[in-house]
This record gives structure tokens, sequence and C-alpha cells, in this order.
């Protein structure tokens, strides 16, 4: 079913090409360089809240250096490790052990996904959901598909006791424990962590929007956040380094389905996924070689 997803949006490419190309080739420069300079803050806002939340000392410069050095890992390792890696590899040499540095890692995430989630939640109630995008909504609550879920659910659970799983969901249980010990142990700090969070979300929502922008597609900014929010975490859950090709797809169709056509929709994700994705490559790697030198990674 992705395989028929991912040819029907790539058809259009390929067969559009010299028109999309002809459209990134016309496209606002100023529009892009403004938003590869907010790009570049997302470095900085991310850094000071993992120094932020970290128990030991973690330099601004050194957390910062390590975001840029996630740009190189999450092209070379699979979806899911290459940040999260690098965080706990980062942990362990500031004297985290092997525990705490998984609590520091989850802080940072769970972090991350709350500042997620306060985008999320007014975005779709204050810009209409899913309809915003030509999905319907009308669903009705279902007693008997609740009732379904409970008992998979607790078939789900047996079948893990079985195979003895259920001993690793505990230990990832006990990792989200000891992440919320640490923010919790930190309030404040936490909390300033959390706007950071926000901060760097803010510039990425707004590389997205000057993206699409830059080459001609007009939509509200509502509506591109939330095409953001949604499509782009979907995309993040390929198995690919980096989400190629399912972030670029997910993207692209989000945007067809706001009634953008393929060819400006195509041209506005790749210009986005360049910005964000492809140009911090190289710097990435420099960043992630003086770790190395350095002896902080």
């Amino acid at each position: 079913m992705l395989f028929i997803f991912m040819l029907f949006l790539i058809w259009p490419i390929v067969v559009n090409y010299q028109q999309i190309l002809g459209i990134i080739t016309d496209s606002n420069i100023q529009l892009l360089a403004l938003a590869a300079v907010i790009f570049c803050t997302t470095f900085v806002f991310t850094g000071l809240a993992m120094s932020l939340l970290a128990t030991r000392p973690m330099p601004f410069r050194q957390t910062s250096l390590i975001q840029l050095a996630m740009a190189f890992t999450y092209k070379i390792l699979p979806a899911g490790l290459g940040g999260p890696g690098l965080m706990y590899r980062y942990a362990v040499v500031s004297g985290y052990n092997a525990q705490a540095g998984l609590g520091y890692v989850g802080a940072v995430e769970l972090v991350y996904f709350t500042a997620w989630l306060l985008y999320f939640v007014p975005v779709v109630y204050f810009g209409g959901g899913l309809s915003s995008v030509g999905i319907a909504t009308n669903f009705a609550p279902n007693w008997k598909i609740f009732f379904i879920v409970v008992i998979a659910l607790w078939v789900m659970y047996l079948v893990l006791r079985a195979l003895d799983l259920t001993t690793r969901i505990e230990e990832k249980i006990k990792e989200i424990i000891v992440s919320f010990k640490l923010i919790l142990q930190k309030p404040k700090k936490s909390f300033l962590a959390l706007g950071l969070m926000l901060m760097s979300y803010s510039a990425t929502v707004l590389v997205f929007y000057f993206s699409i922008v830059a080459v001609g597609i007009e939509i509200p900014i509502w509506q591109s956040v939330f095409i953001f929010l949604i499509f782009n975490a979907v995309g993040s859950c390929g198995p690919a380094p980096g989400g190629i090709g399912t972030v670029e797809a997910a993207l692209i169709g989000g945007l067809m389905l706001a009634g953008v056509d393929s060819t400006s929709a195509t041209a506005g994700v790749m210009i986005f996924r360049t910005i964000t994705f492809w140009l911090p490559t190289l710097p990435g790697y420099l960043a992630f070689r003086y770790g190395i030198k350095h002896k902080f990674i």
C-alpha cells in the first residue's frame, strides 16, 4: 500500500521534472535565504534546551555541536537512532551511567514531544483539524470497537508475556520514569527548555511555510502548520535514515490534500528538505569529526 502511495506521488515528479525545476529556479531567493538563516537558530535553541535539562555539566557550545552533528548521523543510521544514539553517547562521555544517560535522552525527547503537542492541540482545535486538508472527520463513538480494542490489547499483552518481551517493556517504562524524575528535579529549567524547544519547532515550521510560499503556494499559515505537524511526523516513521522518501511523500501528499497541485507541492517540499536535511550534512559531518577529536562524542 505504501509502495502504491509513493508511486502515485513519484510518477508526476518523473513526468513533470522540468516544470518542477522551473518552479524551483523561479522561487523567491530572498525568502529562502531567510528560511535558511532561521533554520540555523534551531541548533542554538535545542542546544540550549539540552544544556538546561542536563544534571551534569554540558556546555552549550558542545550541545549545539551535538545537535549539528545529528544532521550527519541521521543520514547514516536507521530511523530513530541517529539523534538519540548520539545524544546517549554524549551523555555517557559527560559522566552519566547507562540508565541515567537513557533517562537524559528520554527527558530531551519528552520535552520535544510536549512542544509538538502544544502546537498540535490548538492548531487542530482552532484550525478545523483533518477537515482542513479535505479528510472527513465525522466519526461517532462506537462501544463495540472500544471493547474490541480492549480485548486486542489484552491478547497482545498475553502474547508479549508468553514471548518474554514484557521485561523489555518494563525496562522502557523505567527509562520513562527516570526521564520524568530528571524533569521534575529542575522544574524551572525544564519549563525554560520547553520554551526553547517551542522556539526551535516554530523556526522549523516557519522554514516549511517560507519554502512553500517561495514557490507560489498560497495557503493559510495555520494550514501549513497542521500539514507539517501531522504529515512530517507520519513520514518520519519510515524505516529509512532521516525519513528519506517517506517524509517527502507525506508532505507532498498533505499539500495535495489541501488543494495544491503536485508540481508546486513537490517543488516546495524539495526546497524545504534541501534546507533542513541536505544542506546541514557537511557542517554536521565536520561537527561530528570535531566532537570525536575533542573527545566529547
